[in-house]
């Protein structure tokens, strides 16, 4: 019997003794370790006035906070939007400022898991500054039929694909493996790979990180649903659980490959925590008991 499997097994029995099969655990990002994590959907991580966003917070404990002061600049937060979900959305003049919130990239490797919809091909995260230099970074989309991962002298700009469902919800991942290779994804099928050794050393951002308004190039535009930034290069098995969790969550989950590992079913706790939760049962057994 696989872990998954097991996992599985644990959860049908814990939820048929309680007979609450709906409220089966999901897994969700909180059960790694992440850079920046930014949720749409959790209105208590945003702060609106009048459907205008002035900070979206970070949940991934660092305290990185998306924030834009400027009114005429600040994003709107639309109420369920996708998949009866809430989203962030940006109308091509709209951007937030990270600070040094994507300072962490320094030196490291990263992967960007973005839910969104684009209205305004244009740079998505990096650097508010351009100049010649790794502390310049952009990365998004040049065009509407390409790409863009680089910072100056480090371009690669690889065409988008039918894998990515223009005018609609997507999840892309983009991949800048320091001193190896650049990698996008979209819906978790590939757009394009760079060379092996392509991926240059990321600097501190140019005038501190940002979410769309990158180093001078024109404004993204679009709808936002979640971002998940982690260092390094994770498994296979964390991307699929990512990839999982983002297409089942916002309704994406027909994009997926036919031999994605979450193809049929959203990704669940690790089996240690399934035995946690399940240790719980006898009280809530009880409880149940009681208000009958």
């Amino acid at each position: 019997m696989t872990k998954h499997t097991l996992a599985i097994a644990v959860v049908g029995l814990a939820m048929l003794i309680c007979g609450t099969v709906s409220a089966a655990p999901l897994w969700t990002p909180a059960e790694i370790s992440t850079e920046l994590w930014l949720d749409a959907s959790d209105d208590t991580t945003i702060t609106a006035a009048g459907g205008a966003v002035s900070q979206w917070n970070d949940k991934s404990g660092n305290a990185r906070n998306a924030a834009q002061a400027t009114g005429a600049n600040q994003p709107g937060y639309v109420l369920a939007e996708q998949n009866g979900l809430n989203v962030v959305r940006l109308d091509g003049s709209d951007f937030l400022n990270l600070g040094t919130g994507l300072d962490w990239m320094a030196g490291e490797s990263h992967v960007a898991f973005v839910v969104l919809k684009t209205d305004t091909y244009s740079n998505l995260y990096g650097a508010a500054n351009g100049g010649s230099g790794a502390s310049s970074l952009h990365v998004g989309f040049r065009d509407a039929d390409v790409y863009r991962m680089n910072y100056w002298g480090n371009d690669y700009n690889p065409d988008i694909t039918l894998n990515h469902i223009a005018g609609d919800y997507n999840f892309v991942r983009w991949s800048w493996q320091t001193g190896a290779a650049k990698s996008i994804y979209a819906n978790a099928k590939l757009e394009g790979m760079s060379d092996p050794t392509h991926a240059g050393t990321i600097s501190a951002m140019a005038g501190g990180g940002r979410i769309a308004n990158i180093v001078g190039q024109g404004t993204w535009g679009g709808d936002l649903g979640e971002l998940v930034f982690l260092k390094g290069d994770p498994s296979q098995d964390t991307i699929d659980k990512v990839e999982g969790y983002l297409a089942w969550k916002w309704g994406q989950q027909a994009n997926l490959p036919s031999g994605h590992t979450y193809a049929n079913a959203a990704p669940i706790p690790e089996p240690a925590t399934l035995i946690f939760l399940a240790a719980g049962l006898p009280a809530l057994l009880k409880r149940k008991r009681q208000s009958r």
